[in-house]
């Protein structure tokens, strides 16, 4: 019997047994809880892309840096050449 099944009878009237209604709870329980794991999962994969993309921009933002200061030095060897 499935749990729509099980609780269709129960709505009807129909007694289970403590046991079946206690085991109908720890399914559904069990179930919420693999729902909350897998978004738990997802949660944790979302903040893992990000953390990857946080680092990527600060890789491009140390590259850019580096960029700048090549081109501080160019600009003081020119600079230089022209004195």
């Amino acid at each position: 019997m499935t749990a729509r099944a099980a609780k269709r009878k129960i709505a009807e009237g129909e007694a289970l047994s403590p046991d079946k209604k206690t085991k109908l709870q720890t399914d559904e329980n069990n179930q919420v809880l693999n729902k909350t794991k897998l978004q738990t999962d997802v949660n944790k994969q979302v903040l893992t892309k990000t953390n990857l993309q946080t680092d990527v921009n600060k890789q491009i933002l140390t590259k850019t840096k580096l960029q700048t200061d090549e081109n501080k030095q160019v600009l003081i060897k020119t600079k230089l050449q022209q004195m």
